[in-house]
């Protein structure tokens, strides 16, 4: 029951980090392993980048095949198969984010990091593992998981109560608010480094306030405030939410296939039990009709 659940989970959620030439990076016996590939490439935002080999040069952003590398130091035991791709992709497509020379982390981007956690990795059956294999992930991207921890509930505390006029006016004018003041910076930078895992964290914020059900023009309202007006913010909500959704419907029919299955075992219980107890029945009548064909009669008896 355990595997299926997995595999439910897992399948739900394969196209929330899709590396575009999967080829490019395969799974070895329950580790993460990248494959040298003559053309390997892996979509990202706006841009497709190159992962082709390249003369080393002065300066140059470690290669995935380096955070692939650490992971696999951090967390040495197997994965379980249906998760390796998943893992991988994540890695592989925040590593072409995080060293982009602009990038600069700020605690949306945490917080996005520890809603994948949560909606995509807590039901990996091997109690324990989920938090070691997410701390790992943070640590082959050079991100620190208390700081990641620490950020989430920093921002969520924040946005606690508040409606969304006032975190969306908190913008520009942030009053000391270190979480408002992180907004007011994105929207005052012009190289400012959208990406997925951001906007999962602002769609964390959405949600917090009130806004379940968010449409095109809730996007575009929160994004523009903070002058972000890229067009792959609907397509990543949208895959998101979708995710989140086969998520649900996966979970939905592994409790309805546990249901029957529990039912199917119970009724062969009882099936059991009840042969059982005719048999016991049985078995007792036999014993109970030797007693009177042994037992003498009034009149064998008299006559001893």
């Amino acid at each position: 029951m355990a595997s299926l659940r997995s595999l439910c989970v897992a399948a739900a959620v394969a196209a929330v980090f899709v590396a575009r030439d999967s080829s490019a990076f395969t799974a070895g016996p329950g580790r993460l392993v990248m494959r040298h590939h003559p053309r390997a490439w892996v979509t990202m935002s706006s841009e497709t980048v190159s992962a082709q080999p390249t003369t080393p040069v002065a300066n140059a952003v470690p290669p995935v095949s380096v955070a692939i590398q650490k992971f696999n130091e951090l967390y040495s035991k197997p994965i379980i198969p249906m998760y390796r791709a998943l893992i991988n992709d994540l890695i592989v497509t925040t590593h072409l984010t995080v060293v982009r020379k602009d990038f600069q982390y700020n605690q949306f981007f945490g917080l996005g990091m520890q809603t994948i956690y949560e909606s995509f990795f807590t039901s990996y059956p091997e109690p324990g593992a989920a938090k070691d294999i997410f701390d790992a992930i943070l640590g082959s991207l050079n991100l620190d998981p208390a700081v990641v921890a620490a950020d989430t509930k920093a921002v969520l505390e924040w946005a606690d109560g508040k409606t969304e006029a006032a975190v969306l006016a908190s913008i520009d004018a942030p009053e000391g608010s270190a979480i408002a003041e992180t907004m007011a910076a994105v929207k005052a930078n012009e190289k400012f480094i959208y990406s997925r895992v951001f906007a999962i964290g602002v769609f964390k914020v959405m949600g917090k306030v009130g806004l379940d059900t968010i449409s095109e023009d809730d996007l575009e309202r929160w994004f523009s405030a903070m002058n972000i007006t890229t067009g792959l913010i609907k397509s990543d909500y949208d895959l998101f939410n979708g995710s989140i959704e086969r998520m649900r419907d996966a979970e939905q029919m592994f409790k309805e296939i546990e249901i029957r299955e529990k039912k199917k075992l119970a009724d062969r219980l009882e099936k059991k039990a009840k042969s059982a107890a005719e048999a016991a029945a049985k078995k007792a009548q036999g014993v109970s009709e030797e007693d009177d064909e042994d037992a003498p009669t009034e009149q064998q008896s008299a006559e001893i």
